[in-house]
């Protein structure tokens, strides 16, 4: 988070820290924030989330495991969107030549993300394809475009399909044709003859080679999901003492940046986070009832099963942020999962709670500010403080709502909050999956310590022509909170029991498994308990099942943006900004297989979408919006960040939205290879599936 401070001079910032080696700091409340009508369906447009109309495709090239990734973008026209298009036939083939063109120009190269292995072809890669068909070319005054077969048995012994999507010219006159001749079917008759939506490069009588494709499908959807990270609700007459101590704060410990913000961002941020959560509600329901010119269009793997939220749902750690939280959430029509943050566990993000003067309580300086270099770490205090006690500033606190989440013991905190959470019968639960139907939001999977574990069923296919395999999406959620007592500070850390409980989950994947792992701080961020051998990114880096890594915490989209050296060396890692802080959006994830051993991630990043049906709730809506860019702009003093107005300029488009392509993990140990898989050092099919028994 970034802070609403300030710089003030030096001198007085020493010597506000230098006063002395502990500093005891209070919370206060002022009168309890009103909160209008907030309607989650009868503003809404009734349109889907938009789906953004081109995203880049990238991939990772690694030459030999562990070494960095080179992160690249690759064939620009592969798409498997075409609404808008002028000409999709000729849309489609382009891309289906674009994919072919980079898997055949680089069957030598590193793969993607994993080690040089076969790939899959494009060309109906998920359909049966009878290749070497001959046929003449037959014209009229629209052009040339039938497809007569010479034979009715093709060269295989196999009569051509009476349903056919797409062809592929491999020769004309038995010279081979350019490698983009791919054309889209628009009839098949009953003898065999085929018109085409093209002209096709050759004339009356003309005899080809052809590939014919039954159907010509660029992708197709496994699963679908929401990702959401630092809701980070804000009371906004909750303050630290005063502001001049929290600003001074601010600038001595930067990691601090958690005290200030603009007060139309901490008042009208819940506006902003009601409407975007009644956006999903519309997007639901839309896949539900959609018009009737749309149903014939539609896969139901596109609408979105769960939302997972990677932490901080609070901000400062009162009561009565967490109740409006709860409410909110509990609006949501299909699952919401929740992850523990730093400001869900400690007061402002950063300081633990003392209820006496006993400062081996608190949080130590050393904790909070590591990063501080000399000579400025010499005046940051030994201890940081802050009592229990919220104090009440104005008669209107209402019992209950003054008091923090946080408690000296983490254990305790953990069940405050998930008592906070903790969720009544509702359309949420009773239209959930069976292992999904959770009334703490996900933490009651593993009986609320914290992290845990569920898995959706997916359908690979890993061989043209031959039944789909079942297998499982597992996803991972993890505490990265999991703290020793008196340890504040905005990093992460995974204890012992935690950390075994991941190894025993990543090593039950089965052969065809996917595997995502979802965390409130990136992988450079997180420490382990210091008894366990090794890290946590080689434990993650291990396992050729995890396909993506998705976090949030530092309030903006990126991909592959952790600081660490080795980024995204062996899994895709999606950061999500935040709802607090501009520009206040959320991310559509689909997981997408385009041939037998390839697929992609689809991200793209969404907001509200409000109709004017409620002028009032709108305005409200804005109000939010316009506080969270004044903020960003105060902490973006570079030059072309914000205009002279104060609205900032986007520059993170290639971090919003993307295709980002991995190989599928699909081998068996003790077994032959099926062609394109890979060796895993994780899994065998034997182990049993995932659980979420502590170990």
């Amino acid at each position: 988070m970034k802070s609403w401070a300030r710089p003030y001079p030096a001198l007085a910032v020493l010597a506000f820290a230098a006063c002395c080696p502990t500093l005891w700091l209070t919370v206060t409340k002022g009168p309890p924030m009103p909160s209008k009508h907030s309607p989650f369906l009868d503003s809404m447009t009734g349109a889907p989330i938009v789906r953004p109309a081109s995203l880049t495709n990238q991939i990772l090239v690694i030459q030999d495991f562990p070494s960095p990734a080179k992160r690249v973008e690759i064939s620009p026209d592969y798409t498997d969107y075409f609404d808008g298009q002028t000409d999709p036939s000729r849309a489609k083939a382009r891309a289906l030549w674009a994919m072919r063109h980079f898997y055949e120009s680089n069957a030598s190269a590193p793969n993607l993300l994993r080690e040089t292995g076969p790939r899959g072809m494009l060309l109906s890669p998920l359909r049966d394809t009878i290749t070497s068909v001959e046929m003449t070319v037959g014209c009229s005054t629209q052009g040339c475009l039938t497809l007569t077969p010479i034979s009715k048995k093709t060269s295989g012994g196999c009569s051509p399909p009476q349903v056919t999507a797409a062809v592929q010219i491999r020769k004309i006159d038995g010279v081979e044709a350019p490698a983009d001749a791919i054309y889209i079917v628009t009839e098949v008759h009953p003898d065999g003859q085929i018109v085409v939506a093209r002209p096709l490069p050759a004339k009356e009588g003309t005899t080809v080679t052809v590939d014919l494709s039954s159907e010509l499908q660029l992708s197709k959807t496994l699963l679908s999901f929401i990702h959401l990270s630092d809701i980070q609700l804000r009371e906004g007459s909750v303050k630290l003492d005063d502001p001049d101590i929290s600003r001074r704060l601010d600038v001595l410990v930067p990691q601090f940046s958690s005290f200030e913000y603009d007060p139309d961002l901490e008042f009208y941020n819940q506006y902003v986070t009601a409407a975007l959560l009644a956006t999903i509600n519309r997007n639901n329901k839309w896949y539900e009832d959609p018009p009737a010119s749309k149903r014939s269009e539609l896969d139901p793997l596109d609408r979105p099963e769960f939302v997972i939220h990677t932490g901080d749902s609070i901000d400062s750690g009162v009561e009565s942020e967490l109740h409006l939280f709860h409410t909110l959430i509990d609006k949501v029509d299909i699952p919401f999962l929740e992850l523990f943050g730093n400001h869900d566990t400690l007061v402002f993000g950063n300081l633990i709670p003392a209820a006496d003067d006993d400062e081996s309580k608190c949080a130590s300086g050393d904790s909070l500010a590591g990063q501080v270099s000399f000579p400025w770490s010499t005046f940051v205090p030994d201890w940081f403080c802050v009592h229990q006690n919220v104090k009440c500033t104005d008669e209107k606190c209402i019992s209950g709502e003054v008091e923090l989440v946080a408690r000296t013991d983490p254990a305790e905190t953990r069940k405050r909050f998930i008592r906070g959470v903790k969720d009544v019968p509702s359309d949420q639960t009773s239209n959930s999956p069976p292992d999904l139907a959770t009334r703490d939001h996900g933490f009651d999977l593993n009986r609320d310590l914290g992290y845990y574990s569920f898995s959706r069923p997916i359908k690979i296919t890993t061989q043209v022509g031959v039944s789909d395999v079942e297998a499982k999406a597992i996803f991972v959620a993890l505490n990265s909170e999991d703290r020793d007592s008196g340890q504040g500070g905005i990093g992460g850390r995974i204890g012992k029991t935690q950390f075994n409980w991941l190894k025993g989950i990543l090593e039950s994947a089965d052969t065809h498994d996917l595997i995502f792992v979802f965390a409130h701080q990136p992988v450079g961020s997180i420490d382990i308990d210091g008894e366990i051998h090794g890290t946590f990114e080689s434990l993650l880096d291990s396992n050729k099942h995890i396909v993506g890594y998705f976090y949030g915490h530092n309030h903006a989209h990126e991909i592959c943006g952790d600081a660490r050296n080795t980024v995204c060396s062996h899994f895709w890692e999606v950061e999500t900004g935040s709802l607090i802080e501009f520009p206040q959006e959320g991310r559509l994830v689909r997981i997408k297989q385009v041939s037998t051993t390839d697929a992609f991630i689809e991200v793209s990043t969404f907001g509200e979408q409000l109709d004017s049906a409620d002028a009032a709730f709108a305005r409200l809506v804005e109000l939010g919006h316009r506080g969270a860019e004044r903020d960003y702009c105060h902490n973006h003093t570079e030059v072309g960040a914000c205009s002279d107005t104060l609205r900032p300029y986007r520059t993170d488009g290639r971090e919003t939205q993307g295709r980002l392509f991995f190989k599928l993990p699909c081998s068996q140990p003790g077994t032959k290879l099926p062609p394109g898989c890979l060796p895993n050092r994780a899994a065998a099919s034997t182990k049993p599936g995932p659980t979420n028994e502590n170990k």
